[in-house]
């Protein structure tokens, strides 16, 4: 038997281009819950869950939140889980974009996002889906374009519109000094004024 972990549709909507075609578990086209790759629904008192056949969960769910899911550039929907190791897509033009230096790769970047500063020493075992690669990645946004330190730092205004613009995004180190002094996490290339 194969191990199924549930977890929750992060967005009910993905699935609708799934309707119309028969689970074969329950022999239903009456639902949304219907997982794209495996071809079964997995419904639960009226919540919808995605299956993953790997018998394995995200690491990164348990590490930062959030649902699991696909890309949003995906047009396939897939969610299938890889080695956080295999992330090894060229992160320089993102680095760029949001003017930070310090990360060298897309693991390093995805791990400094999930608030992990070193290496941890089971990273040949952390599994990541498509939806946290993208959110703590290369489809990270900044949530401002002010500075992001906080006040007590920054000796900025507590208001986010009374701050300066940022002039670049905040380093691994600085995001670490940030925590380590603060308690606040703000993630690697989030808005930082000189």
């Amino acid at each position: 038997q194969i191990n199924k972990i549930r977890r929750k549709i992060s967005n009910p909507g993905c699935a609708q281009s799934v309707l119309g075609r028969l689970c074969q578990r329950c022999e239903s086209t009456n639902h949304m819950g219907l997982f794209p790759r495996s071809g079964f629904c997995a419904s639960e008192n009226g919540n919808h869950f995605f299956t993953t056949m790997e018998g394995e969960a995200c690491s990164f769910q348990e590490i930062v939140g959030g649902k699991c899911g696909f890309s949003s550039k995906d047009k396939e929907k897939s969610v299938k889980l890889i080695p956080l190791l295999n992330c090894t897509s060229n992160i320089d033009k993102h680095k760029s974009a949001l003017a930070f230096t310090d990360v060298q790769n897309e693991v390093a970047l995805i791990l400094a996002r999930a608030c992990l500063f070193s290496r941890p020493q089971n990273i040949d075992q952390l599994k990541i889906c498509p939806h946290h690669r993208e959110t703590l990645g290369l489809g990270w946004k900044r949530s401002s374009t002010r500075c992001d330190v906080p006040a007590l730092l920054s000796s900025h205004s507590a208001k986010v519109k009374n701050r300066p613009r940022a002039e670049r995004g905040l380093t691994k180190l600085a995001s670490q000094t940030v925590l380590n002094e603060t308690g606040i996490f703000v993630p690697v290339g989030s808005g930082e004024f000189s």
